[in-house]
């Protein structure tokens, strides 16, 4: 299974691929084999949910990275 973090590069935040798979083929995976509705439903709920996880993580780091730029003065108040 596919799972997603938030990263912190310089001022930016950015919401990464932290786990998959890749094929014989080199696609990436992101489930397992699916072979029915149900399945399909069940994983494509999981990476909603993953992705959901990892943006509220980047939220919060956009929060401590900008408080940290507002502290150290990288950019005028308004």
């Amino acid at each position: 299974m596919a799972s997603f973090c938030a990263v912190t590069r310089g001022w930016a935040v950015y919401i990464t691929l932290d786990q998959h798979f890749k094929d014989g083929e080199g696609d990436i995976l992101l489930t397992p084999d699916m072979m029915s509705e149900g399945e399909i439903d069940e994983n494509v709920k999981y990476l909603v949910s993953e992705i959901e996880k990892a943006g509220k993580q980047a939220k919060t780091k956009l929060k401590k990275a900008n408080e940290k730029i507002e502290r150290d003065g990288l950019y005028p108040r308004n």
